[in-house]
């Protein structure tokens, strides 16, 4: 009786050996930045603008200033590389200055712009570019910002310099309605964006007092209030954008004081940061969690650089993107559906370039490096990975699945090198595992100890998902019914033996 126990004991526990596995799923690592030169013609300055369409592939408008032309670029995957063309050209000069660049819904690129003396709006009609004059008459069409809305219509805020005017102009369907917001000498920067019901949100300077302003639409008027005054206007420039409240956020330079600064409506008050010194032309745009991600020139460094800086969810990040140094104009800033940044930018060289981070991989593997997703216990586990930082010696942690990546969580750990271009050779990192669970790859790239998302680079830069250690439905069903018959029979023995 002992040996039937026994035996049916064994097969149960040799069948559940052989049929429960580990899942490791792929997880994403930390971020690296890549940098590409989108135009080299040595002729780009000016501030450019860029918007990222729903395939995460960058549009950017820009001036080609030896050229005076308003010029574009978008990137295509069939090529795959830059295509880019001039817009428009005339004989006026400074065609293109101040550029603004939104995408439709079909992802038609519209830009607003100026030339010396008019404000201009062209638009791809999906064969060529449709191209008016909104307004003529002195320095018009200074530092444009444009926004479509729900229907694809464009709205633009723009500053009259002759006269030193903030104005709004929106396409009605027929012709352009055009009215000044604020007369009080406003002649720097704005930034213009729509909220969920297509009002009008316009933050700008103004030039006498050097005071940070915003105006908004409330359906019957504009609503227009001073949030700071930072005291000097000299290359004052701001960026706002909207979350999914409606509520605004605003980056901007503190002249008085040569700080980068950070503000949002809260519902009730405005909330002031201050990130750091030496920035200037900040660009600003919200992920679909709400946070803050900025592009910005930094001049405390020995040469002009990019810098961005992204809020974490819990404190800011902020790194240097192209320490080579970036031209004396405002970058642009974009964020894709994942979340990941995009900016363009001029070079002090006169380029046109282009950085966005790469999103690093990490998958397990085999002993040969093969894909594999499922392991029985007492196999090892190796891992695999692309897109990290070059001959960078990485510490690679197993944690159980949801808990927080912190060595203290780790049930197993290695160390990998990467190679000069970045990939993780096969590595193992578990060896042997015999404990039934669901675990994550945990990657820490700066062997920080905890998970840190300034080596992300941005706030989803690692899936916390991974191995998910459950039997497939197939293998426990055969398990249950093994067990089931396992056990029948058993009963039936010991019935049979009770009745002799």
């Amino acid at each position: 009786m002992i040996n039937m126990k026994r035996s049916i004991f064994v097969v149960f526990a040799l069948f559940a050996v052989l049929s429960i596995s580990l899942l490791v799923s792929n997880v994403k690592a930390p971020l690296v930045w890549l940098i590409t030169d989108v135009d080299t013609s040595g002729s780009v300055s000016g501030p450019c603008s860029i918007a990222v369409d729903s395939s995460g592939n960058p549009h950017i408008s820009y001036y080609g200033g030896t050229t005076d032309q308003l010029k574009y670029a978008r990137w295509i995957d069939t090529i795959p590389g830059w295509s880019v063309e001039t817009v428009d050209s005339d004989s006026s000069g400074r065609v293109g200055r101040d550029s603004s660049l939104a995408l439709d819904s079909s992802g038609n690129p519209h830009i607003s712009y100026c030339n010396w003396t008019d404000l201009k709006y062209a638009v791809w009609t999906g064969s060529t570019w449709s191209i008016e004059t909104i307004e003529s008459v002195g320095q018009r069409g200074v530092l444009s910002s444009i926004a479509l809305d729900s229907n694809d219509d464009p709205h633009i805020s723009y500053l009259d310099w002759a006269n030193g005017v903030l104005k709004y102009a929106v396409w009605t369907g027929s012709t352009w309605s055009i009215e000044t917001v604020d007369s009080a000498n406003n002649d720097m920067g704005c930034s213009l964006a729509l909220d969920s019901f297509d009002n009008p949100h316009i933050s700008y300077f103004n030039g006498t007092n050097g005071d940070l302003k915003y105006a908004r639409w409330t359906g019957s008027t504009w609503s227009i209030e001073t949030i700071e005054s930072v005291g000097s206007d000299y290359g004052t420039s701001c960026a706002l954008a909207l979350d999914s409240f409606d509520n605004p956020h605003i980056s901007y330079i503190d002249w008085t004081n040569n700080d980068l600064k950070y503000v949002r409506w809260t519902g009730s008050t405005w909330s002031i940061e201050t990130l750091g010194s030496g920035g200037r032309e900040p660009s600003l745009a919200l992920d679909s969690n709400n946070n803050p991600h900025i592009s910005f020139r930094n001049y405390s460094d020995p040469m002009p650089t990019l810098k961005y800086a992204g809020w974490t969810g819990s404190a800011w990040s902020i790194e240097t993107v192209d320490e080579m140094g970036c031209g004396s104009e405002i970058s642009s800033i974009a964020v894709d559906s994942n979340n990941n940044p995009h900016i363009s930018y001029s070079h002090w060289e006169g380029y046109l370039r282009y950085a966005t981070i790469q999103v690093p991989e990490v998958w397990s593997t085999d002993s040969f490096g093969n894909p594999k997703t499922t392991f029985v216990p007492g196999e090892d586990v190796y891992v695999m990975g692309s897109g990290f930082p070059a001959d960078r010696e990485m510490a690679i942690r197993i944690i159980p699945d949801g808990e927080d990546p912190n060595p203290t969580n780790s049930v197993a750990s290695g160390w990998g090198t990467t190679d000069d271009e970045g990939a993780l050779p096969v590595t193992l990192v578990w060896s042997s595992p015999l404990t039934i669970g669901e675990y994550d790859i945990w990657v820490d790239v700066n062997d920080s100890w905890s998970y840190d998302i300034v080596d992300a680079l941005n706030d989803q830069a690692i899936d916390i998902f991974a191995f998910n250690v459950v039997p497939e439905p197939s293998i426990l069903i055969g398990t249950l019914l093994m067990f089931a018959t396992l056990a029948g029979f058993y009963l039936t023995r010991k019935r049979l033996t009770f009745l002799k």
